[in-house]
C-alpha cells in the first residue's frame, strides 16, 4: 500500500490537475492524503469535491502552519508501506507500485527520475556515496536528490527514527529530511523510471520575497553541520562549504536585496556584513577554493574574499531587477 502525501496552500490554478494525476497512477488499495494548510482560496471547496467521489481520498484541513507540518500531519495519518510526496503544482506521471514491490526489504528509501535520463536501470548508493547525491555532488546523477518529490520512503523507517520536516525552515527543509533519511538507511536505489513532472511556479517559496531569509539560511546551514559536521570525506566538506556559500546567495537574492527589502543601501552592506562574518560563514569564505565552487557562485566567493560588500550588494540589486523584467515577458 502507498500513501500519496500533497499539502495544498492556495492552489486553486493546480491542483485539479495534480490530483486527478495522482489518482490515474495508484491502485485501489492505496491511499492519497491531501492536506489543505489554511488556503484561503477555492482549493478547499475543490479538493472536498475529489474526496466524496473517491474513497481513496482522505482530506485533512489545519490552520495555516507551512509545507513542513502539513506534510508531518500526513506521515502522522498515512497507513502505508511507503510514502510518497506530491506538491500540488506538480504531476504523477507514472505507477511505481511494481518497483517498490521488487525492492528488498532491507530498503527503505527509493528514488526515481524527474526529466533526467540515465543509461542504467537501477542504481545501489551507500556511504558517502549517498550524501554526496544529497548534496548535490559534481559526479551525482542529476535526480534532484535534495527534493523529497519522486521519492519513496519506508514508512515504518520514518517512524522508528523519528524524521520529520523542520517547521522552523522555509527553504532547505526537503534537503535536510533526505540527509535525515541517508544517514539513518544502510542504503537505496536510484531507479531511472521518470514518475514525475516538476513544475517550476514563480510564486513558490524559492521565488519570493523572504523577510526571514537571513536567519533561514543560518539555521539551515547549523543543522548541516549538526548532522554531517564530523565527516571527514574531502568530498563532502566541499559540499557543506558549497552550502554555505549557496546559503549567502540566496540571502542575498531573497531578502537583502529584494525589491520588497525597503532598507537603503548601506543598510543592505550592513546586513550582508554582518551575516558573512560570524561563524562559521567567516572560516569558510577564507578556507574555500573558487575552483571548489560553481561558476555562478565563482564571481560571490572572490569579492566575499576580497570583502567588496558594496559591490555585491550591487550585483544583487541589478540581478534582480533583470529577473523582474524577465518575469514581465512572460506574463
Amino acid at each position: 500500500m502507498i500513501s500519496v502525501i500533497v499539502p495544498v496552500y492556495n492552489g486553486e490554478r493546480y491542483v485539479k490537475d495534480c490530483i486527478e494525476s495522482i489518482q490515474k497512477h495508484l491502485n485501489n488499495e492505496d491511499e492519497i492524503i491531501v492536506v489543505d494548510d489554511g488556503s484561503s482560496d477555492r482549493s478547499l471547496d475543490i479538493c472536498q469535491l475529489f474526496s466524496k467521489d473517491d474513497t481513496r481520498i482522505h482530506l485533512i484541513h489545519q490552520q495555516n502552519s507551512g509545507v513542513s507540518a502539513a506534510r508531518n500531519l500526513g506521515m502522522q495519518k498515512a497507513k502505508g508501506e511507503w510514502i510518497l510526496f506530491v506538491d500540488v503544482d506538480d504531476l504523477m506521471l507514472e505507477n511505481v507500485s511494481d518497483e517498490l514491490q521488487e525492492i528488498g526489504s532491507t530498503v527503505d528509501f527509493v528514488a526515481f527520475g524527474t526529466n533526467s535520463e540515465q543509461t542504467w536501470e537501477k542504481r545501489r548508493i551507500i556511504g558517502d556515496e549517498a550524501l554526496l547525491e544529497i548534496l548535490g555532488g559534481e559526479d551525482s546523477v542529476g535526480f534532484k536528490m535534495n527534493a523529497v518529490w519522486a521519492k519513496a520512503y519506508r514508512r515504518k523507517m520514518l517512524i522508528e527514527n523519528n524524521i520529520k520536516f523542520k517547521t522552523t525552515l522555509f527553504h532547505g527543509e526537503d534537503l535536510l529530511f533526505n540527509l535525515d533519511v541517508v544517514t539513518t538507511v544502510k542504503e537505496f536505489y536510484i531507479i531511472n523510471k521518470m514518475i514525475y513532472n516538476y513544475r517550476p511556479v514563480m510564486t513558490s517559496a524559492t521565488h519570493k520575497y523572504q523577510k526571514n531569509s537571513l536567519l533561514n539560511e543560518e539555521n539551515f546551514f547549523h543543522e548541516i553541520v549538526g548532522i554531517l559536521g564530523n565527516n571527514t570525506n574531502i568530498f563532502v566538506k566541499r559540499r557543506i562549504n558549497y552550502m554555505a556559500i549557496n546559503g549567502i546567495w540566496i540571502a542575498c537574492g531573497q531578502n537583502i536585496c529584494h525589491k520588497e527589502n525597503k532598507m537603503k543601501f548601506l543598510e543592505k552592506k550592513k546586513a550582508l556584513y554582518n551575516m558573512v562574518n560570524k561563524e562559521p560563514y567567516k572560516t569558510i569564505i577564507n578556507e574555500t577554493s573558487i575552483k571548489d565552487i560553481s561558476r555562478n557562485r565563482r564571481i560571490l566567493i572572490s569579492m566575499l574574499k576580497n570583502e567588496k560588500y558594496g559591490l555585491i550588494i550591487a550585483m544583487f540589486l541589478l540581478r534582480n531587477k533583470v529577473l523582474d523584467l524577465r518575469k514581465g515577458e512572460t506574463k
